[in-house]
């Protein structure tokens, strides 16, 4: 019967175990309180019966064998004594106590309770009747002093008759007495028994209330202690960084499988949270910002602005270098177009010496060449001043990429308060811990399951503090590798200054030729500075077309490099 209840105790929630537990045992304990109060209304109860027909009517019986015996003695008086005044007092007295004596029996008669009792008390009422007849015939022949014979007489029959019947009366008094005082010890000796018997059942019960709440007491904190420990192991590990080992299995459905299923659940999130992160953090630390979040409705709480923060990052990087891709593509393409221009006025240079050779054969050819050179000149000035605004523009938008690198550590930087704000909110657990056992050490006995569990708690704020370390440690390397990149956007960005420097020095070159070769038209149609000064031109614009083959040159190494660079991160 008690496994079955404590079968059913199981079944219950953790507070209700623990209520009915009390009550049951109460209720036993109840049970021993009823029984007592029972028997003691009982015994009581008995007991005034006793006190009633026993031993008030023993004082009773007493009173009237005391008022027999004084009526026998007053009429002995009352017939002796010679003075008058004795034997009218003796007679006065004899009436009183038969008065007495007979109100006594009248008593005693509601006293008697048993047959024989009755049977004693009627023969007694029948001989006293009988009795103080005799009595007062004696006391009237008797009661003259001055009749000596009467008096005799009287003495006589007082001796004679008076004497055997008190006798017989005196002896059914004491039966009677020896009865009721027999059936008062037999009761005497039920009351004893019964109060023997209430005694042991109270203890019988009293001993039932303490095994039964022993058992139930012991079999209730195994079912609560035994899952606390499990649980507090799981949690050891769980601090320590398991987070995939599986939870202890709870049979009852109470707060403490309660407790397992919410810490299996943050378990799991916080595996995937962790492990999506590490992804996501992995592929943009390998140059790869096309990843992103496969969970995102699990980035609750705190972690919402970490998933955002990470978001921010990738979607600027991706942006910035996109654009830092197409500025590359740019800078390429119009370092072709000056190298190409540039090629051009190396070959236009060159007929320019072949022009100066040929002058003396033939002047108009010469006119020619120059004209020709001051066309190269004009259109190499046009793209010259064309890709030096392309490289003004190429600087602006690596204005716009360091200011996104500077956004990205900025986010770094807000991802490293976040991280010290998960250890301020790990040191408060810790405290709360810490209070908790205080309040647990408190409660004594009754809180040593709860300080076990605060302990472990305490140790779980301890392990998550240091998971905050390690990440913000992870964190950080993710800065450095930002930090790199923003060194490498700056080196990138010093190249690009170089190369619009470089194309508006070829664009000044152009100028200075395309001034030089007007100069040269004029000359020659003046026909006043001779073959020298047309030489020295013409040595003039092959140097300028070498410089300018040589920027274009620079310029298009730069462009390859930058796209290299740019190559490396893989972009959405």
């Amino acid at each position: 019967m008690i496994q079955k209840l404590i079968e059913k105790l199981n079944k219950k929630r953790l507070k209700e175990r623990i209520s009915s537990a009390i009550v049951m045992v109460a209720l036993i304990v109840s049970i021993s309180g009823v029984v007592g109060a029972v028997s003691g209304i009982v015994v009581s109860n008995r007991y005034n019966y006793a006190l009633k027909n026993y031993g008030f009517s023993q004082g009773d019986i007493g009173k009237m064998m005391i008022t027999f015996a004084d009526t026998r003695s007053y009429l002995r008086a009352a017939i002796g004594y010679q003075d008058e005044n004795l034997v009218n007092s003796c007679a006065e007295n004899y009436e009183k106590k038969k008065e007495s004596c007979q109100q006594y029996t009248k008593e005693v008669k509601n006293t008697v309770s048993s047959s024989d009792e009755e049977k004693i008390y009627s023969s007694i009422t029948e001989k006293l009747t009988e009795y103080y007849e005799i009595c007062d015939a004696v006391l009237e022949k008797g009661k003259n002093t001055q009749d000596i014979d009467a008096r005799h007489e009287a003495q006589q029959m007082a001796q004679d008759q008076v004497a055997p019947v008190y006798e017989e009366i005196y002896q059914d008094m004491v039966k009677l007495m020896d009865a009721n005082t027999e059936h008062g010890d037999k009761l005497e000796k039920i009351l004893t028994m019964v109060e023997l018997i209430t005694l042991i059942a109270i203890i019988a019960v009293i001993a039932l209330a303490i095994f039964v709440a022993r058992r139930i007491g012991r079999v209730l904190a195994q079912n609560i202690v035994d899952p606390l420990d499990q649980l507090g192991a799981r949690f050891d590990t769980f601090a320590k960084g398991d987070l995939s080992s599986e939870f202890p299995e709870m049979t009852s459905e109470d707060e403490i499988s309660e407790m397992v299923i919410v810490a299996r659940e943050m378990a799991k999130n916080l595996a995937a949270v962790i492990q999506d992160v590490n992804h996501r953090m992995d592929l943009m630390a390998h140059n790869d910002y096309t990843g992103v979040s496969k969970i995102p409705e699990k980035y609750m709480g705190e972690f919402a602005a970490m998933n955002d923060a990470i978001h921010v990052m990738n979607t600027d990087m991706n942006e910035t270098m996109h654009r830092i891709e197409e500025a590359a593509s740019q800078v390429s393409a119009g370092s072709t177009n000056l190298a190409e221009g540039s090629q051009t006025l190396a070959e236009g240079s060159t007929d320019q010496a072949g022009a100066v050779e040929e002058l003396l054969a033939s002047f108009a050819n010469i006119t020619e060449g120059v004209e020709h050179t001051h066309e190269s000149a004009q259109a190499s000035y046009e793209l010259s001043v064309k890709y030096a605004q392309e490289a003004d523009k190429t600087q602006k938008e690596m204005n716009a990429v360091t200011e996104a690198m500077k956004r990205i550590s900025d986010m770094s930087k807000q991802i490293e308060t976040i991280i010290g704000q998960i250890e301020e909110i790990a040191e408060q657990t810790n405290l709360l811990a810490l209070n908790a056992s205080i309040e647990a050490a408190r409660a004594g006995e009754a809180g040593k399951g709860f300080a076990v569990v605060a302990s472990q708690i305490g140790k779980l704020a301890d392990e998550s503090a240091q998971s905050a370390v390690n990440t913000r440690e992870l964190i950080m390397n993710s800065i450095q590798e930002i930090e790199n990149g923003n060194q490498a956007v700056d080196v990138t960005f010093q190249t690009i200054i170089s190369l619009v420097e470089g194309i508006n020095e070829v664009a000044k070159k152009s100028q200075e030729l395309a001034q030089l070769s007007e100069t040269q038209a004029e000359q020659i149609k003046q026909a006043e500075s001779g073959v020298n000064q047309i030489s020295e031109v013409v040595q003039s614009n092959a140097a300028i077309a070498e410089e300018s083959s040589a920027t274009s040159q620079e310029l298009s190494a730069e462009s390859a490099s930058l796209n290299d660079l740019v190559q490396q991160f893989k972009l959405k």
